[in-house]
């Protein structure tokens, strides 16, 4: 198909090995690949296939749900970052948000996307894993003093991994990442979907790391 502008990676995280290699023949001195998925690792999966100029930081926020082939059904908010890993301007980046602007997706430019990545790991780390322990929607955690006391402590110990290796995650990120999720009613978190249908969850990416 020759050589894009841009490339969005938006496979499951144990799949991004995998897609790095078949887009190989489509990646020019100037493309700019994104990473439109769960976990903190797949920029680094990025930077070993294809080097700094080539990648660049991405984020996004869906609560969704197949609800038949070709019907979705969203809960709350949807959007995204995107951003230069060292926190640069670019023309690309700028231009990546406003296409999806212009096509009504709240993606913004990130000032610092590690942060955001972190930021997000917070929520997915706990509300995910929790979720297929529990079987529980996320209303459903947010309403167990017991299922909320463990999901507050996952979230404070991702945190402080992330001030660990000097990521400049929110301060506020425990109680932001709580105070969002109580619009997601009755919403089963994408790792709780794909258990109840016997896939392959993202565990290593939002757990294991």
């Amino acid at each position: 198909l020759g050589i894009f502008d841009y490339i969005f990676i938006c496979t499951k995280s144990y799949h991004t090995e995998e897609s790095c290699k078949s887009i190989k023949e489509n990646v020019g001195e100037n493309t700019a690949i994104g990473s439109f998925q769960n976990g903190v690792e797949n920029e680094d999966i990025i930077l070993r296939h294809f080097g700094s100029r080539n990648t660049i930081g991405a984020l996004v926020f869906v609560a969704s749900k197949l609800k038949e082939p070709g019907v979705i059904y969203q809960f709350g908010y949807n959007g995204g970052f995107v951003g230069e890993l060292d926190k640069s301007k670019s023309e690309r980046v700028k231009y990546i948000s406003d296409v999806f602007q212009s096509c009504g997706v709240d993606v913004k430019v990130s000032e610092d996307i590690l942060a955001d990545l972190w930021n997000k790991l917070v929520w997915n780390t706990s509300f995910n894993s929790i979720s297929v322990v529990s079987g529980k929607t996320v209303d459903e955690i947010l309403s167990n003093n017991e299922t909320l006391e463990l999901l507050r402590s996952i979230m404070e110990e991702v945190k402080a991994v992330a001030l660990a290796h000097n990521i400049g995650i929110r301060p506020d990120t425990v109680t932001y990442n709580i105070d969002r999720s109580y619009y997601y009613k009755g919403f089963k978190t994408s790792m709780l979907q794909d258990y109840e249908k016997g896939r392959e969850i993202e565990l290593e990416g939002l757990v294991g790391v």
